[in-house]
C-alpha cells in the first residue's frame, strides 16, 4: 500500500502489480478473502452474538444481583460482589 496522496508510489504499484502477475493473484484472493467478513450473513451473525452476549450478562448480572432497575435505565451496582 501507499500512503494517502503519493501519487508516484500508487503509479509505482499499480506498474508492479501489471508486471507481477503472481503478487496481484495473491493480492486479489487475499482482498476476495477478507471481503467475505463484510458479507450480509457474516455481519448480522457477528451482531447476533454480540447481543446474546449482551443478554447472557445481563442475565448473570441480574441472577447475582448486581443490575437494579433505575429510571427506565439499568444500573449496576459497582460495589456489590
Amino acid at each position: 500500500m501507499v500512503e494517502y496522496g503519493d501519487t508516484a508510489a500508487a503509479a509505482g504499484t499499480v506498474i508492479r502489480l501489471l508486471v507481477n502477475e503472481e503478487l496481484a493473484s495473491s493480492m486479489s484472493a487475499r482482498g476476495f478473502e477478507q471481503a467475505q467478513d463484510f458479507t450480509r450473513p457474516t455481519i448480522s451473525r457477528g451482531w447476533q452474538e454480540t447481543l446474546d452476549l449482551a443478554r447472557g450478562n445481563q442475565r448473570a448480572l441480574s441472577l447475582r444481583g448486581l443490575l437494579k432497575p433505575h429510571l427506565g435505565c439499568i444500573l449496576v451496582d459497582r460495589m456489590a460482589s
